[in-house]
């Protein structure tokens, strides 16, 4: 990016709603940026002075959107699943495989087996793709190593992708299912004894998760984990209710998680207690429709409740291999219950809440001038566009 850049002929800002829910789309207004970020936004027919010289970028009659924030992927794995696609077409369920060992046991092999520049080149191809779906933002959990060893790498592969100058966020997702050639007790003394410490003292990551579920971990386990993990200042978040209803979102709630995601067996009294908190409800609509699940009214529950959503991809190889955020959107407007304008602010200022960032997620000064340009007039054909956003350019990713 240039040292200032000013966008012009843009036919609406699309801005999330700081506090509410949906989005303003503000007609014929420009932005003037200098060294990355955003200086001035206001109608273009008063852009200011210091604005003239600087590079123009020509938003040519389309919407222009904040760059787009994938809070939850799992994106550093080699090999795939496709035998367990194929097994749940004929009618194995996603827990009975995970018994049977494979599932997230498949990738845990093939991901120990990869060399640590395999694998930065494999989520390196991965990062560049998405800036042409408008990700500009990825936060990348580990849960693919299953020992101290391998879950670090996972995380020095996030780091070293950092230091090229992708915007990703590292998530220590040790405790993503239980290791079949560790016991039980000595795993958990290693997350948080061994793991927690050495992701804090090098910076790999600002997040520890947990998947609270019937077969991982329990609410129990989660809450120990958590507090080795806040000791060492780092965010908890919960993988939460996906399979079964087994606590995750209370534990979330009880800690002020940044966010609890997936939710689709969420209570009610979950969701409000999650919006009490303050902790942002990340929606999975692409594991969720992978999986052959279904929630549909759960947009609808989270509105009343006062729930803040997110939507992610969720990116992994069994469950979603889904690398467009813009189609996560509506799939959470189709399947989940949300609003079109609930979803766009979902994948832009929503998750930037579930991340914790400031710098990022809308279309105001002080935040980084990151924006996504369509070839549509209204920012809401982002989503309209299926499987194919009408995206016509990216500036600052």
């Amino acid at each position: 990016m240039t040292a200032r850049l000013v966008l012009r002929n843009a036919s609406e800002l699309c801005v999330p709603e700081p506090d509410g829910r949906e989005i303003q789309r503000l007609p014929r207004h420009a932005l003037y940026a200098e060294d990355g970020v955003i200086r001035w936004v206001g109608p273009e027919d008063q852009l200011p002075p210091e604005s003239r010289g600087a590079e123009v970028v020509d938003a040519q009659g389309g919407a222009v959107l904040p760059g787009l924030i994938d809070a939850h992927t799992h994106l550093v794995f080699a090999g795939d699943r496709v035998s367990d696609f194929s097994l749940r077409a004929r009618g194995e369920s996603y827990s009975s495989i995970l018994a049977q060992g494979g599932g997230i046991y498949t990738t845990v092999n093939a991901t120990r087996s990869a060399g640590f520049g395999e694998l930065l080149d494999l989520t390196r191809k991965r990062l560049v793709s998405r800036v042409s779906r408008g990700i500009t933002t990825t936060e990348i959990k580990s849960g693919y190593g299953l020992t101290a060893a391998h879950e670090l790498r996972m995380l020095e592969v996030v780091k070293a992708l950092r230091g090229e100058g992708f915007d990703v966020e590292g998530t220590l997702l040790a405790a993503h299912v239980i290791p079949k050639d560790i016991p039980r007790e000595d795993y958990l003394r290693s997350i948080t004894h061994e793991m927690i410490p050495k992701v804090a003292q090098e910076g790999l990551a600002r997040f520890v998760d947990v998947f609270v579920e019937a077969n991982a971990y329990t609410a129990a386990e989660a809450e120990r984990i958590f507090s080795a993990a806040t000791e060492h200042g780092l965010l908890p978040r919960v993988h939460a209710e996906q399979i079964t209803n087994s606590g995750g979102c209370l534990v979330a709630a009880r800690l002020g998680a940044s966010s609890a995601d997936h939710l689709e067996r969420a209570s009610d009294a979950d969701l409000a207690a999650l919006a009490r908190a303050g902790t942002v409800g990340v929606f999975l609509p692409g594991a969720m429709t992978f999986l052959g699940d279904h929630a549909p009214h759960l947009g609808l529950a989270a509105r009343k409740a006062g729930l803040e959503v997110c939507v992610a991809t969720d990116q992994n190889p069994g469950s979603s291999p889904l690398s467009c955020l813009a189609t996560a959107a509506m799939l959470a407007v189709t399947q989940m219950g949300l609003t079109v304008e609930e979803s766009l602010r979902a994948i832009t200022l929503g998750a930037a809440h579930a991340l914790r960032r400031t710098d990022i997620g809308t279309l105001e000064v002080g935040r980084k001038a990151r924006f996504v340009v369509l070839s549509h007039p209204d920012s809401r054909a982002l989503i309209y566009g299926f499987s194919e956003p009408p995206i016509l350019r990216v500036v600052g990713a």
